[in-house]
């Protein structure tokens, strides 16, 4: 049997929407009113607190991720009400059939539990393994090892690669072909995705 294409698929807010529940977590914590819009384009969140903060009040970059991958990255129950976004759950169920599947996300490694756990709940049995861009080093700090380098490092055919950071997009697309998940048509880019539905009948 010939050995399956590979599909390369991004987390947060392309196959879970969770900017909902980052947003609630950060305006609680730091008694700040910040709006949806503030989280469309993939703002790093520390940003985002400065935006509503005096610089006083803000916490250092390094604290603001220790607390918030403790706190909301690494908690289950945190995430078991994040839905699906439409049509992920039977769109990914069929890639699956046909396709080597690979989950690469920001989140760092202490939050690999809850992928796993959403990834069972929702697609189990779907995705072949899972890519964290950071991990925490011995004796404290993380090393990042990026999207890109992990695709490199994946031998077979490369298919797709689908995120909703055009960041990402953008540092990936001449190694494969990439697809932008817009469902609001916010970049119109020439490569956008408006729905899973979409991108399932390009490979199905």
């Amino acid at each position: 049997m010939a050995e399956k294409s590979h599909i390369f698929l991004d987390f947060d807010n392309s196959k879970f929407d969770t900017n909902t529940l980052f947003m609630n977590y950060i305006n609680e914590r730091y008694t700040i009113s910040s709006q949806p819009e503030d989280y469309t384009s993939n703002t790093s969140y520390e940003r985002i607190v400065k935006k509503y903060l005096p610089k006083e009040l803000c916490p250092s970059d390094d604290d603001f991720w220790e607390d918030f991958g403790k706190n909301v990255l690494a908690s289950i129950e945190k995430h078991e009400h994040i839905a699906p976004m439409e049509d992920m759950v039977e769109t990914v169920i069929r890639l699956a059939e046909k396709y080597t599947l690979w989950v690469v996300t920001a989140r760092p490694t202490k939050g690999l539990a809850v992928i796993e756990h959403m990834l069972n709940k929702h697609v189990p049995n779907c995705i072949h393994g899972i890519h964290c861009v950071w991990s925490e080093k011995e004796g404290g700090g993380y090393i990042d090892v990026p999207k890109r380098a992990f695709v490199q490092s994946i031998v077979g055919e490369k298919i797709a690669f689908f995120d909703d950071s055009i960041e990402e997009i953008e540092k990936m697309h001449d190694l494969l072909p990439c697809y932008l998940y817009d469902p609001q048509g916010i970049h119109n880019a020439e490569n956008s995705i408006r729905s899973w539905k979409e991108f399932g009948a390009l490979f199905l």
